[in-house]
């Protein structure tokens, strides 16, 4: 037999057909196949090249059954993978979902053996979270394995909801620190002796996300208008229209328009700009970090008197609560620079 013919044969057993269906190797060695059921795109996987392509031909000719009928003795890594893939996929954005996949490979399957969801117990994800270090990171896997197992006993896959009986995972969301008046003033005076500093104030005045301002680009920026299109990067809500303040036009004319809109305003990446921050931060003579810039923000505009209803429309929250708590600082650093003044006004020894 020639080798042509059987490098032919080769490629035919590697992508096995099934009534249009095609059996694919996956790189985790895995067969998959997609089919759909009621307009419902669903996944069967077998390390089994025979099972798969059985699994698949047993359901389409019974629709009747679901895909749960062939897959009793499925692992918990397989329904994960499928569970992302049928749950999630479709509804998130691209970001987020890659974040979930991030999740799934490098905490929840780094740190447990792969076993048959029907054997699964708490003890199995309680021991899995113990492992992660990171409480964030901790929290998002809890979320996470904790849904694929409610949608595991929804689906009948196992005979009870065992998520309930995880111990459950708490993460102290990190406040931000609104910088001084007298930070605000040494970060404006220094900004422009990095390459790409303009990014710092931009910062500053739009209380932007990291990504959202890494995003934007010139047809994001109506300049007869005075708004900008900020691209939402959390949720559908996050995607806002922001004033052009005269500060942020300043920076935009700073730059010579280019004709092609999609162009970025800021053509660098995350690693070049954690770069420049530490440079920054270095001239400045304290840290600084997006986040900070982005409370600062929030608090400037409360010193304003802007109202707080507003101040959470231009960051993105739907929640006014979230604003005031985690990036208003005022009573933290601006009052008690209001308490100076006043002490070193009406400063009489008695």
């Amino acid at each position: 037999m020639s080798q042509d013919c059987c490098l032919s044969k080769e490629i035919d057993k590697r992508y096995m057909k099934y009534q249009g269906h095609k059996l694919c190797l996956r790189s985790d060695g895995r067969w998959q196949v997609k089919y759909t059921i009621n307009k419902k795109s669903l996944y069967i996987y077998d390390r089994n090249q025979k099972k798969c392509y059985d699994k698949l031909k047993l359901v389409l000719k019974n629709k009747t059954f679901t895909a749960i009928n062939i897959r009793k003795g499925i692992s918990l890594f397989e329904w994960i993978d499928e569970w992302k893939l049928t749950y999630k996929k479709s509804k998130l954005k691209a970001s987020s979902y890659r974040q979930i996949e991030i999740i799934i490979k490098n905490h929840i399957k780094q740190n447990m053996k792969d076993i048959k969801l029907i054997k699964l117990l708490p003890y199995d994800i309680d021991n899995l979270l113990n492992k992660i270090k990171s409480s964030r990171m901790k929290k998002y896997s809890y979320d996470t394995i904790r849904e694929c197992l409610k949608d595991a006993f929804k689906n009948k896959l196992i005979k009870e909801d065992i998520s309930i009986n995880i111990n459950q995972v708490k993460h102290n969301r990190e406040e931000g620190r609104a910088l001084t008046i007298e930070e605000r003033k040494i970060l404006m005076s220094n900004y422009d002796k990095v390459k790409y500093g303009e990014i710092f104030p931009f910062y500053l005045f739009s209380g932007c996300r990291k990504s959202e301002l890494l995003n934007l680009n010139y047809s994001m920026i109506d300049i007869v208008n005075k708004t900008i299109l900020i691209p939402g990067t959390k949720t559908e809500n996050s995607k806002r229209i922001l004033p052009l303040f005269n500060n942020l036009e300043k920076i935009i004319n700073y730059y010579e328009i280019p004709i092609n809109k999609n162009l970025q305003l800021f053509p660098i990446s995350e690693s070049t700009l954690k770069r420049k921050t530490f440079e920054l931060s270095n001239i400045c003579g304290f840290k600084i970090n997006i986040k900070d810039l982005r409370t600062t923000f929030g608090t400037m505009c409360a010193e304003n008197g802007i109202a707080e209803k507003v101040i959470a429309k231009w960051m993105g929250h739907t929640n006014e609560a979230t604003t005031k708590k985690y990036y208003i600082k005022v009573l933290s650093n601006f009052e008690k620079e209001q308490i100076t003044k006043f002490d070193t006004k009406f400063d009489t020894k008695f």
